[in-house]
């Protein structure tokens, strides 16, 4: 009977330490959100092959989801494909 009760004990010890909330635990550190050049553009179908200045596209992550991209690029032939403005995003954890 003492061997029961301890097994039953341990397996609920077992599974009450096994559950814990990790929701709060953000898939990247803090320091993701920050200010970020694109300095190169390549691959894809097309083949693009693209170099920038650090500083011409800054790309800043916001905590909110969003990106602030600002782009300073004048050569129209060169693909960079964000014109400045705000667009969304977000982490998937596989």
């Amino acid at each position: 009977m003492k061997t029961i009760k301890l097994l039953l004990l341990l397996g609920i010890t077992g599974l009450t330490l096994s559950c814990n909330n990790d929701d709060d635990n953000s898939p990247v550190d803090n320091s993701f959100y920050d200010s970020w050049s694109l300095v190169k553009v390549s691959g894809g179908f097309a083949g693009t092959n693209e170099e920038f200045e650090p500083g011409t596209i800054v790309w800043h992550f916001n905590e909110n989801g969003t990106v602030t991209v600002t782009n300073n690029n004048t050569d129209e032939e060169a693909n960079d494909y964000f014109e400045s403005g705000n667009y969304s995003f977000q982490f998937m954890v596989t």
